[in-house]
């Protein structure tokens, strides 16, 4: 699938892959310069949590605009990938006999192909790449936390199981039902 959507569109296959590690990096952001925010304001320091808090504005809306990016980038990889796949299956179709086409399964697996054309693909890597934007992201709250108390990672991990635990389960299941 990687590989058709690759073929599609490899500056928006290189896009989607930018945004979503930058998509895991931007919660970390926030969440080291809340960590400040709150360290200025034991310190009593107005000015650096004046400082620290336009920084997490900016952190805020660094996370905002990339998210739009990335909504952007998986339409437009979706209508490229769409228009590929169905000039594919036209092709195909231009060589199969008549008598393909008098048969309800054939014609039914082309009808399908089509209709899922920009939907499938682009799903099954949108959620490859989502996969791997959580992975780094709790990866990087492991390593912020690790410096506090290595329990807190632990206990990270072990909250992350059961979620995960769930999420492969129904995933399976909407797979199967698709």
């Amino acid at each position: 699938t990687l590989r058709l959507v690759w073929a599609s569109s490899r500056a928006g296959t290189v896009a989607l892959g930018v945004l979503t590690v930058l998509a895991s990096v931007t919660p970390l952001v926030v969440a080291y310069v809340g960590k400040r925010i709150v360290d200025a304001v034991v310190a009593g320091s107005r000015d650096a949590t004046l400082r620290w808090v336009l920084l997490e504005l900016a952190a805020v809306s660094a996370q905002v605009l990339v998210q739009r990016a990335l909504g952007l980038v998986r339409s437009q990889l979706g209508a490229r990938l769409s228009v590929d796949i169905n000039a594919a299956i036209l092709e195909k179709a231009l060589t199969l006999s008549l008598g393909h086409f008098e048969d309800p399964e054939v014609y039914d697996q082309l009808t399908r192909a089509r209709r899922e054309a920009s939907s499938r693909p682009l799903s099954v890597v949108t959620e490859s790449f989502q996969l791997v934007q959580n992975a780094l992201t709790l990866a990087g709250y492991a390593a912020l936390l690790v410096r506090w108390s290595g329990l807190a990672v632990i206990g990270l991990f072990l909250a992350a199981v059961p979620a995960t635990v769930v999420e492969a389960k129904f995933s399976a299941t909407a797979f199967r039902l698709r």
